[in-house]
């Protein structure tokens, strides 16, 4: 019995790491784009070979669970309508963003897609909002209107132009997550994100091969190579596997709480990295969005 709780107790705390590791990764991946932006200034470009260098490992992810493929032909239509819409879309509209807002308002705006589940569900599904819920969308968007005010959003409107590109992608990633809620439960989160994932790439650079001449993914610098590597590996495919283990590991709400970590980890890197430097204003918005974020992760038991 004592082993089994100390069991119990080690995987939860491999799930905290997997958390927290996770959202480091993710924390970082504006910063990189930042970097990869300066040197070429083609976001299609970056996003083609951050998703070029996933792909074999998501393509690996599908190949070492060939068993659980069998599946009804209307599952595979709706994991290829959500794999373009939530890493496809979101991916692009994320790197439109980044071009005109920081690195670290980016994690911040991107960060109330739970929120945006919540409002969702209410549309599609009719779910009720509770008080807690009410409560916690004042709160988020109460912050993310302090951000734009103190960022001049409203006066510079490339920043405001990058903000709307920036919330796009927060939307089509919740929806992503709220069609997900019935599909991981019947073929599991690991094989579920690989499918989603390389579909997500495979459009990206299908995007990508009828915009631009192909032969431009291999006459960069190396220090592109080496940034769209880091993404790939540091900030999209480890973080997405480590995330769905950890909630699997800790649950929902807890991964949530710990994820926060994730926006104040960017901004206080962008400082060190980019040299960025964010208002008064802006920091008392980004504390509230995330005390709405967090309340509305906490509503529902696990």
């Amino acid at each position: 019995m004592k082993h089994e709780t100390l069991s119990k107790q080690a995987d939860f705390s491999v799930g905290i790491l997997f958390v927290v590791i996770s959202a480091l990764g993710f924390s970082i991946k504006s910063i990189l784009v930042k970097l990869a932006l300066s040197e070429n200034p083609n976001p299609i470009l970056i996003l083609a070979l951050r998703m070029a260098f996933s792909l074999p490992f998501f393509f690996a992810g599908i190949y070492f669970q060939k068993e659980k493929l069998i599946f009804e032909r209307t599952i595979y239509f709706q994991i290829l309508i959500l794999g373009i819409l939530g890493y496809y879309f979101s991916s692009i509209f994320d790197f439109y963003g980044l071009e005109y807002v920081s690195a670290g308002l980016e994690r911040i705006i991107l960060f109330t897609y739970p929120t945006i589940v919540v409002l969702l569900n209410f549309f599609i599904y009719r779910k009720p909002f509770n008080k807690k819920e009410i409560i916690a969308l004042i709160l988020t968007y109460g912050g993310i209107l302090s951000i734009f005010v103190g960022g001049n959003f409203f006066i510079d409107r490339n920043k405001l132009f990058g903000g709307i590109w920036i919330f796009m992608a927060a939307v089509t990633y919740a929806g992503y997550l709220v069609g997900s809620g019935k599909l991981i439960p019947l073929i599991g989160a690991s094989l579920y994100t690989s499918l989603a994932m390389s579909i997500a790439a495979i459009s990206v650079l299908v995007q990508y091969s009828v915009q631009f001449p192909v032969y431009q993914l291999f006459n960069q610098s190396i220090k592109i190579y080496i940034l769209s590597f880091s993404m790939a590996i540091f900030s999209t495919v480890i973080p997405v596997f480590l995330l769905s283990q950890g909630i699997k590991r800790i649950g929902s709400q807890k991964s949530a709480i710990i994820s926060s970590l994730g926006p104040v980890s960017t901004l206080y890197l962008a400082n060190i990295f980019l040299g960025e430097i964010v208002s008064s204003s802006e920091i008392v918005g980004t504390i509230v969005l995330i005390s709405g974020v967090l309340l509305i992760s906490t509503s529902n038991k696990e």
